[in-house]
């Protein structure tokens, strides 16, 4: 059985991969905010019920302001020669007393609303953070397992080198080789079976934060 296969072998995506990868767990909470859908809705949803305090709270409890202007314009008027124009300005405030509560009632079902709704938005942030935090440390514990496993086929394929070169002069026997062989054939595979899962892990990890896409 050759080993030239296991020799210098890149899974065809995982270049690619790694390019689409954010940098930090930090960028990753930042770009799964920015494109998770449930966090936008969310987040509107606290936006619109602040602005429904606000309107219910200016409605019922604060003053209301007119202001106008009545111009009238005279000519010859009362036997007074020459054009006369007459400008009378009127502010008029007036403010809404509710002595049976219901405006105390509005506002209090609208806060209650409000604290709803930014509940909801805090937990949608929570739980999108706990699924990058989980996603981003799988990917890590797969990458280090994946350097150790790639270190592990380093170290058999060299004791190979070394065994094959001895076996030449005489110093090893052909079972001495191909159990070297063996060895390296196994801790190859180990090696590319832990690569395939760092692929696996980015590619979860792309899906969680909202930017796996047809390219990667």
């Amino acid at each position: 059985f050759s080993t030239h296969f296991f020799e210098n072998y890149i899974l065809p995506s995982q270049k690619a991969v790694s390019k689409a990868m954010p940098k930090s767990e930090g960028e990753a909470l930042s770009i799964a905010v920015k494109n998770s859908t449930a966090v936008l809705l969310q987040k509107v949803g606290s936006d619109l019920a602040k602005k429904s305090v606000d309107a219910i709270r200016a409605t019922n409890f604060l003053p209301t302001v007119n202001f106008s202007i009545d111009n009238k314009y005279k000519n010859d008027n009362a036997g007074a020669e020459g054009f006369e124009r007459d400008t009378i300005a009127k502010v008029e405030l007036s403010y809404s007393f509710n002595t049976a509560g219901s405006a105390f009632d509005a506002v209090d079902v609208a806060k209650r609303s409000k604290s709803a709704a930014d509940l909801r938005y805090a937990q949608s942030m929570i739980q999108v953070q706990e699924q990058v935090q989980n996603t981003w440390a799988t990917y890590e514990m797969s990458k280090k397992n994946a350097e150790f496993r790639t270190n592990q086929a380093e170290i058999a394929k060299e004791f190979l080198r070394l065994a094959r070169e001895e076996q030449a002069l005489g110093q090893r026997s052909l079972l001495e080789v191909l159990a070297g062989e063996t060895a390296y054939i196994n801790a190859a595979a180990d090696a590319e079976i832990a690569n395939s899962l760092v692929v696996q892990s980015a590619y979860n990890l792309l899906a969680t934060i909202g930017s796996l896409s047809l390219s990667v």
